[in-house]
């Protein structure tokens, strides 16, 4: 690996440029506390907070998105850790859970039929969050599966709320929407550290002047050293002085 990631740091010091990358982190969930799943939450809850110290460490303002679903009951823990470190947030989905029909690309928005009755359940949950994490609620909404019908999504745009996708398939990439997604969702786990870096660095030769990274905190492994990878990444990134990270909901 520290072979590939020298690699890595002689291209960007060899390439010819500058790009601003962004980070949104997806699926923060709030579980209900059970005993035979408590090992097992707390390690999932020590991912959050391992990601948020890194991040602080580099100063790189990535953005949270949060899963209602129990959020209000039971994402105290969350609350307090974002509020610790500044972290930014944003609302993800009602349930997250995939109601497209079969065959169709996952969605938990596919039908435009719903638009009113699901517009004002995420309102009342923006309203609630605000309460919660003032200023650092941010005015938007990340569908799962980056997928909303455009009804519903027309609702939200014109209540005032960015809606935050991908451009996996666009034509013409908007900036709050990621580009990059390093999870392998095959096996829900983090693609080769290899593959990560030439993948990154195939998005920066293509002539992109920035880079939304969709990240997961629930992939990442201690086991296979990912957190201790995007430190070392982070570090020549940083390093480069080539590679500057913003958000792209505050300007």
């Amino acid at each position: 690996m520290e072979k590939e990631l020298l690699e890595f740091e002689n291209f960007l010091n060899n390439w010819d440029g500058k790009i601003a990358f962004w980070w949104r982190d997806d699926d923060i969930r709030a579980k209900k506390f059970k005993l035979n799943k408590i090992f097992s939450y707390h390690k999932y809850k020590n991912k959050v907070k391992t990601l948020v110290k890194l991040f602080d460490k580099y100063q790189i303002p990535a953005v949270f998105a949060i899963v209602p679903q129990n959020y209000m009951e039971q994402g105290e823990w969350f609350t307090k850790l974002f509020q610790k470190y500044q972290t930014k947030v944003i609302l993800h989905g009602l349930v997250h859970r995939n109601f497209a029909p079969l065959g169709e690309k996952q969605n938990e928005f596919p039908n435009p039929q719903n638009a009113d009755a699901d517009f004002a359940k995420i309102l009342a949950y923006y309203q609630k969050l605000q309460k919660k994490f003032g200023p650092l609620l941010l005015p938007v909404f990340c569908p799962p599966y980056n997928n909303i019908n455009s009804a519903l999504e027309e609702k939200l745009l014109h209540a005032g709320l960015a809606v935050s996708k991908s451009n996996f398939y666009a034509d013409k990439p908007l900036e709050q929407h990621v580009d990059y997604d390093f999870c392998d969702w095959s096996v829900a786990k983090v693609k080769p550290h290899g593959v990560v870096l030439q993948e990154l660095e195939d998005l920066i030769k293509s002539g992109r002047k920035i880079i939304g990274i969709n990240g997961h905190h629930a992939c990442l492994s201690y086991k296979r050293n990912d957190f201790a990878f995007f430190d070392d990444l982070f570090a020549v990134l940083q390093k480069s002085g080539k590679i500057s990270w913003f958000n792209p909901f505050e300007k």
